[in-house]
């Protein structure tokens, strides 16, 4: 599969025991909806409160670290482009989501999530 931001070979990956797809350009990561509910229901990781702060601050500016990503990436199975949401209501960080094969997170996105998620 082709990272549906630079188009280079997606390389498989393990994060927190889930096999998923990461860029090492531009350090996104491609997943089933699935995996990525059991990332973040997984509790066996814990952020600093540095790190805590730092995205808490980037979010509530309006700056959080995808915020260069505003067009939905296609769908690195189907090419079609995905659309644009939240993981859920209540959580500001903005993934592209293809419902028929899964999530795309632009760099950074993951670990916000994880941490809004935390918090």
């Amino acid at each position: 599969m082709l990272c549906p931001r630079c188009q280079l070979t997606l390389q498989e990956t393990d994060y927190e025991g889930q096999h998923v797809y990461f860029c090492t350009n531009c350090w996104g990561y491609w997943m089933e909806k699935s995996q990525l509910d059991a990332i973040v229901a997984d509790k066996s990781t814990r952020f600093s409160g540095a790190e805590k702060r730092v995205v808490r601050q980037a979010v509530g500016a309006g700056n959080p670290a995808h915020a260069a990503e505003s067009t939905p990436a296609p769908c690195p199975v189907c090419q079609k482009a995905m659309q644009k949401t939240t993981y859920t209501q209540a959580c500001p960080v903005e993934l592209d989501l293809c419902r028929a094969h899964g999530v795309w997170l632009d760099a950074g996105e993951l670990k916000e999530l994880q941490v809004l998620w935390e918090s």
